[in-house]
C-alpha cells in the first residue's frame, strides 16, 4: 500500500483475536494518532491457503473490531471504490460515537472511512477516524484516501 499522511505511521501488534476466523500471514500494521481526536490505520493480511475473500464480510468484521474497541451508534455506508490506477475495492463510511473507559459517551460525533481491497490472497485496509466537528478533518481525510495505491507485486 502506498498512501500519504500527514505523520509518519508507526507499526502496531495486531491481536489474531481481531482477524474474525480468517487464518492470516504476514499481518502488517501502522497507525497514527488517537481514536478519540484523529486516527490513521493501514493494515495488510496474506490470506493462506485458497480462503475466498469477502469485502462485504471483511467490512463487517472490521466495524464489529471498531465497536468491540468502544464505539456504538454507527451510521455505515458502503459503495465500490477504484484507486486512479483502477483497482477496485469497497468502501464504508459514516458517523459513530466512542465510548470511554469509564463507560460514558463522548459527546462529539465522529466520521470515519474505510477502504478494503482483495488482492492476490492479501486483504489491505485503511481506515481513518476524526472528530465530526473537526475543522479540517474532512480535508485531511480527502487527501490521504485520495492517495492511496495498491502495488502489485509479480509474484
Amino acid at each position: 500500500i502506498i498512501i500519504e499522511t500527514p505523520e509518519v505511521l508507526l507499526r502496531q501488534e495486531i491481536d489474531p483475536k481481531l482477524l474474525n476466523g480468517i487464518q492470516a500471514s504476514d499481518i502488517s500494521a501502522f497507525s497514527f494518532g488517537d481514536r478519540t481526536i484523529f486516527n490513521i490505520v493501514v493494515s495488510t493480511f496474506k490470506i493462506q491457503g485458497e480462503q475466498e475473500i469477502d469485502l462485504d464480510a471483511a467490512i463487517e468484521g472490521a466495524l464489529s473490531n471498531i465497536e468491540k474497541q468502544g464505539a456504538t451508534n454507527l451510521v455505515v455506508k458502503t459503495e465500490e471504490f477504484k484507486t486512479e490506477k483502477g483497482i477496485t475495492g469497497k468502501k464504508a463510511y459514516g458517523e459513530l460515537n466512542l465510548v470511554s473507559p469509564k463507560g460514558e459517551t463522548l459527546p462529539i460525533t465522529h466520521k470515519y472511512e474505510l477502504l478494503l481491497f482483495a488482492q492476490q490472497g492479501g486483504l489491505q485496509q485503511i481506515m481513518v477516524m476524526y472528530q465530526g466537528n473537526e475543522k479540517y478533518g474532512d480535508v485531511i481525510k480527502k487527501r490521504i484516501m485520495d492517495s492511496v495505491e495498491l502495488v502489485i507485486s509479480d509474484k
